[in-house]
C-alpha cells in the first residue's frame, strides 16, 4: 500500500523538475536577461527602489478603431510593431534596460522600458536618458516620457499567478510626460 503512494509522490516531482527545466529553456527567448537569473535562482524579493521609467508612444502604429471592429490587423502593419519592438528592445537593453511591456491603450502603442530596477542604480537616470534619446533619433515619429524615483520593483500578485511590476508615482510621470511630448521629442 505504501509503495504506490510512494510513486504517486515522486512522479508529480519528476514532472514539475522537467516542466520547470523545458520552461526555462522556452521562457529565456521571452525573459529579460537580467530577471532570468532572479527566476531561475527562485528570488522573490520586492524592494523600493530608485527606478528609471521610459515610456515611448509609436502613434502610427496605433491600433484604429477599424480594426478593433473588425479585429483585424494587416500582416505589414505586424510586421512594423514586430520590428519596432524588436528594435527597441535591443536599444533598451544596449543601456542596460529592461523591456517591462508593450502594450495598446488610449494612447496607442506604448513600450515601456526600466533602467535599475534589478541591477544598479547610480547610472539609471543617464542610460534611461540616452536610451530615450536613441528611440527617438530610431523612430522621429515616438514621443517619449522619461523618469525617475522612488518605486516598488518586484514580484507582485499570488503565488499561482504574478508578475513582475514596477509601479509608483514617477512610473506614472514618465507616462504623463510621454503624452505631453510632441512627436519626435523626450
Amino acid at each position: 500500500d505504501s509503495q504506490p503512494e510512494t510513486l504517486d509522490r515522486k512522479l508529480p516531482e519528476k514532472w514539475s523538475e522537467l516542466f520547470t527545466q523545458r520552461l526555462a529553456v522556452a521562457g529565456d527567448a521571452y525573459i529579460p536577461k537580467a530577471l532570468r537569473a532572479t527566476l531561475h535562482g527562485g528570488v522573490n524579493s520586492s524592494e523600493m527602489r530608485n527606478v528609471a521609467v521610459v515610456f515611448v508612444g509609436l502613434p502610427d502604429l496605433a491600433i484604429s478603431d477599424d480594426e478593433l471592429a473588425s479585429q483585424t490587423i494587416s500582416v505589414a502593419k505586424l510586421d512594423k510593431l514586430n520590428a519596432a519592438f524588436v528594435q527597441m528592445t535591443r536599444i533598451a537593453h544596449s543601456f542596460q534596460g529592461e523591456v517591462r511591456d508593450l502594450l495598446f491603450d488610449d494612447k496607442g502603442c506604448i513600450f515601456i522600458a526600466v533602467f535599475g530596477a534589478l541591477g544598479t542604480t547610480e547610472l539609471a537616470p543617464l542610460r534611461a536618458a540616452r536610451s530615450a534619446m536613441a528611440i527617438s533619433h530610431e523612430y522621429s515619429s515616438s514621443k517619449v516620457g522619461v523618469s525617475f524615483g522612488t518605486c516598488f520593483v518586484g514580484m507582485c500578485g499570488s503565488p499561482k499567478r504574478h508578475d513582475f511590476v514596477v509601479m509608483g508615482h514617477d512610473v506614472n510621470m514618465a507616462a504623463r510626460f510621454m503624452v505631453c511630448a510632441g512627436v519626435g521629442e523626450v
